[in-house]
């Protein structure tokens, strides 16, 4: 683990940044578009 340089472990930081807001992004994205089509589905029923 300490042998590690730091460039490695500076990508790996930023990859895991990347990813995480990826994920989070793409959460919130497949939360907005349930959350509309769920809308959507109820006014229809209504």
């Amino acid at each position: 683990m300490f042998m590690m340089n730091n460039n490695m472990f500076i990508m790996f930081m930023i990859m895991y940044n990347v990813m995480r807001v990826n994920i989070t992004r793409c959460s919130r994205v497949m939360f907005t578009t349930f959350y509309m089509i769920t809308n959507k589905y109820i006014y229809i029923f209504m």
